[in-house]
């Protein structure tokens, strides 16, 4: 029901930023850092009561940028190739030939830059693979590859073990707007009917909204449809409840399985405000993470600017100085 998968959501949510909550704290920093916040607050204040200059000659812009221009030099992208004795060249290629069109057409290099920028700067960064329709006239669909322009808004389930999240059980991408912008987009959800959002209490949503603003997340679930399988002798393989009885005869093998099934959703506290089933076996949000070490049963990732950070400081307290 709507009211378990909201209940579920919200657990969910809170466990992520429960996991991730260090993670983030020293991103924020280092993303600060690099943008120029590189005096600490108690000595700056010093300086500047005895009127002394606190200079700010920020060279890590330099440094990451010899990092990210790599990248793009050796920008990643995807390759097909067959893979076995029923693989075929010409059928690897139109298909190398579709990816690369999908890449094309979603300006799937900004994609894979913006990522790679937040992770050499601040630890992680993500991008994400969504469908929509050709031309506002048309019912036909197309892949695109799009960029996520602020990676803080994403949450994946902190327990997959894969680099690219292809275990992931969960996700969630966050948008905070304001009480009239949601009722312009959703005049008919029962929030957008109250007047007093303050009444709602804590366990039915209470922490996603404040007086002024409510969050929007986009909800992934993926759950698993147990299913038998067969194998017929002309080599296809279907499900054991889509072959009538009369072709019985014509199962090689059979086995139990389960298929991952992939939801979206679209709610805030306390509403499903939008829903749909999503083709493919994998949450369709991809991290691009910085180094990821486990330290005590502990993850934590770092960027490029971590370990500058004194250096830096040094470099601007000298300076100053002189």
């Amino acid at each position: 029901t709507d009211k378990e998968l909201l209940q579920r959501a919200r657990e969910r949510f809170q466990q992520c930023v429960e996991a991730e909550s260090d993670i983030r704290l020293e991103a924020n920093e280092d993303l600060r850092f690099f943008g120029g916040d590189q005096w600490p607050q108690e000595i700056k204040t010093a300086r500047e009561i005895d009127d002394r200059p606190c200079l700010t000659i920020n060279r890590l812009p330099g440094a990451v940028r010899q990092v990210s221009n790599e990248q793009r030099q050796n920008r990643p992208a995807i390759k097909v190739n067959p893979v076995d004795d029923e693989g075929d060249e010409d059928t690897a290629e139109i298909i190398q030939g579709m990816v690369r069109h999908i890449e094309y057409d979603s300006g799937a290099e900004v994609a894979y830059d913006t990522a790679s920028d937040y992770q050499i700067r601040s630890d992680f960064g993500y991008f994400r693979i969504i469908t929509d329709f050709c031309n506002p006239m048309s019912f036909e669909q197309k892949i695109l590859i799009k960029r996520i322009k602020d990676p803080a808004c994403v949450y994946l389930d902190p327990n997959c073990n894969e680099p690219d999240g292809s275990d992931a059980a969960f996700g969630f991408i966050i948008d905070t707007v304001s009480k009239d912008q949601f009722k312009l987009d959703h005049p008919d959800a029962s929030l957008s009917k109250m007047e007093d959002w303050s009444t709602i209490d804590r366990n039915s949503g209470g922490e996603w909204m404040s007086k002024n603003t409510v969050r929007v997340a986009e909800y992934y679930e993926k759950t698993m449809e147990k299913a038998t399988i067969c194998k017929l002798k002309t080599g296809q393989i279907v499900k054991k409840s889509q072959v009538p009885e009369a072709m019985y005869g014509e199962i090689e093998a059979e086995r139990e399985t389960q298929i991952p099934k992939i939801k979206w959703y679209k709610i805030n506290g306390i509403d499903v405000l939008d829903e749909t089933d999503i083709f493919g076996s994998f949450i369709p949000i991809i991290p691009v993470l910085g180094d990821e070490l486990i330290i005590e049963g502990k993850r934590t990732l770092d960027s490029v600017v971590r370990y500058a950070k004194d250096s830096q400081r040094m470099y601007n307290y000298w300076e100053s100085a002189k």
